[in-house]
């Protein structure tokens, strides 16, 4: 059964819901849910399930609070619910929608034609801002290794 609703992280205005109404197929609607702390994706995905019978309703969630470390492998990676093992969607492979948007891979097949020579600009200033943001991302890295597993 396709998807009917995909409840994301974030806000209306936000990156997760800004990119998700781009590439989901027709029929489907995206609405933001709010964050993964405290619950607030898992529950409205459940809430809306009990609202709504009659078509396919998931969650798409970061895992930038996950201890659940794996390499990308280019499929999809499936959300249970901790408590009852209920599929309530899908995690990014990647950590977060905005990994996804700085690979230089998905910015080269995004950029028009006339932008393509500027690649190696970009790849300067992305290594440039990942030597700037390096000490935070360990910090943050190291407390969420230590975060218990769900």
């Amino acid at each position: 059964m396709p998807v009917g609703l995909l409840c994301c992280e974030g806000v209306d205005k936000g990156w997760d819901i800004r990119v998700l109404n781009r590439i989901v197929p027709d029929g489907c609607v995206v609405r933001a849910a709010g964050g993964t702390l405290g619950g607030h994706l898992e529950h409205r995905v459940r809430r809306e399930r009990d609202r709504e019978s009659g078509s396919a309703i998931m969650g798409l969630r970061d895992r930038d609070l996950s201890a659940q470390g794996h390499l990308p492998a280019a499929a999809p990676v499936e959300w249970r619910a901790a408590e009852d093992g209920v599929r309530l969607g899908w995690l990014w492979e990647r950590v977060e929608i905005e990994n996804y948007l700085l690979d230089p891979g998905v910015v080269r097949r995004s950029l028009p034609t006339r932008m393509a020579g500027k690649l190696d600009r970009y790849r300067a200033a992305l290594h440039d801002a990942a030597e700037q943001i390096a000490p935070y991302t360990a910090a943050r890295i190291a407390v969420t290794s230590t975060l218990p597993s769900p």
